[in-house]
């Protein structure tokens, strides 16, 4: 892909229960995620009219990272990594997807710790249907 459009939610933060140490999981534990969230498409894909029905809503990206708040406890951030994945892929024309999730209270010496994947929807439907 050469030419490409992207939309894009950057450094959304949520509160949440998330992690495999004890003091993760204790009610005081909750801890800052932050995610950034891409999708792409060729231009083709985007008609420049004022139809909603045109876009790529990044609308259904944010209300999912909202939602990690009332959300039980999570062990992993690749929980998180692979519900975000569905949610990008679930417009037909998104033809690649980077999601990226960092954890911003771990280390005192770091800014944050994390994962991040950039994917294309074909490798995503690959690794899905596996």
């Amino acid at each position: 892909m050469d030419s490409y459009f992207r939309i894009f939610v950057d450094r959304m933060r949520v509160a949440m229960s998330i992690g495999i140490h004890d003091h993760e999981k204790a009610p005081e534990g909750r801890q800052q995620v932050e995610a950034t969230l891409e999708l792409f498409t060729t231009p083709d894909q985007l008609k420049a009219t004022a139809y909603h029905d045109d876009l790529i809503d990044y609308e259904p990206l944010a209300n999912a990272i909202r939602e990690w708040e009332y959300r039980p406890h999570t062990d992993r951030l690749e929980t998180l990594l692979f519900e975000m994945l569905e949610v990008c892929f679930s417009d037909a024309r998104v033809k690649a997807a980077r999601v990226k999730l960092r954890k911003t209270e771990v280390f005192t010496e770091a800014e944050a710790a994390g994962i991040e994947v950039m994917v294309s929807r074909d490798e995503y439907e690959e690794m899905r249907d596996s």
